[in-house]
């Protein structure tokens, strides 16, 4: 068994604080919408620790915001989020990642867990149709959908500077 590497728990620590203060402090938020950049931390995590260590962040993040801002967590909507997770480590975690296929796929993954896997949980959370929640959520995809495809290059320019100069941690 592989001993747990004590720098990569701190810095994915730090990842999902950055992950809860981006995501429940500073976007736009209501019951069924988010619209934020609390994403940009795990797929940095993603691109740096790979699938396992982003979706069990990702996980945590959600739980630990959750918890602060509801007083609960939602076990379908962090098992979405952890989903999310696994495919930014699965498409990002690579050598020499490319536009297409593994940001268009990891972009993807994300887009379908926010609008399928989290909407239907909305949806049987405040008693409403899966079409509704939808249509609410159309302007939190369409945001996806365009920031995602656009920051995950940039993200994946920062993760090789940050190996470059041995500021993260290798897995």
């Amino acid at each position: 068994m592989k001993k747990t590497n004590i720098r990569v728990l701190t810095q994915v620590a730090m990842l999902v604080a950055l992950q809860v203060i981006l995501s429940k402090f500073c976007s736009i938020s209501t019951d069924s919408l988010r619209i934020g950049f609390g994403f940009v931390p795990m797929v940095i995590c993603g691109m740096l620790y790979g699938p396992l260590w982003t979706a069990a962040a990702y996980a945590v993040a959600d739980i630990i915001g959750a918890i602060l801002i509801y007083g609960y967590a939602n076990p379908f909507i962090t098992v979405s989020v952890a989903l999310t997770g696994l495919g930014y480590g699965f498409f990002l975690h690579r050598e020499e990642p490319r536009f297409f296929p593994h940001v268009v796929l990891a972009a993807g993954c994300s887009l379908f867990c926010s609008m399928i896997i989290t909407t239907g949980t909305l949806a049987l959370m405040y008693d409403t149709s899966f079409a509704s929640q939808f249509i609410i959520r159309i302007p939190q995809g369409i945001g996806l959908a365009i920031a995602e495809p656009v920051l995950i290059p940039i993200l994946l320019q920062l993760g090789r500077r940050l190996r470059k100069h041995g500021l993260a941690a290798a897995v």
